[in-house]
């Protein structure tokens, strides 16, 4: 759904799909995957959209889990003007996110990510 605001200065992307419950035993491996793609500032999302392009002064994504299914959101404020490319450029991570494995580093980084987050240490 779009919703046209003349003179807005930016447009808030929200990209949603369907998820899966908190019981479901891949929990921690989607929050260790998702550190690395999109939840932090060294996130992959984020330094492309951020970074790289200029569209953003943040991106992040999450897992909502629920007893029976959650939801899976992307998104973050974007530049009115950049707002397709930032689309484009999101569905392009959330694709790498699925299709290529975290390299050592990054699983490193993501892992311990989610330590400190455990820990109460952010």
């Amino acid at each position: 759904m779009i919703v046209d605001r003349p003179g807005a200065q930016q447009t808030m992307m929200r990209l949603l799909q369907l998820g899966v419950s908190r019981a479901t035993p891949d929990y921690a491996p989607l929050e260790v995957m998702n550190s690395n793609s999109a939840d932090c500032s060294r996130a992959a999302s984020n330094l492309n959209l951020r970074e790289e392009h200029g569209y953003t002064y943040g991106a992040s994504s999450t897992f909502v889990y629920r007893r029976s299914q959650g939801y899976f959101g992307a998104g973050g404020g974007i530049r009115t003007d950049a707002t397709a490319p930032a689309v484009t450029e999101m569905f392009k991570e959330i694709r790498r996110m699925i299709d290529s494995p975290m390299t050592a580093e990054e699983l490193a980084l993501a892992k311990d990510s989610q330590s400190t987050v455990a820990a109460g240490n952010v």
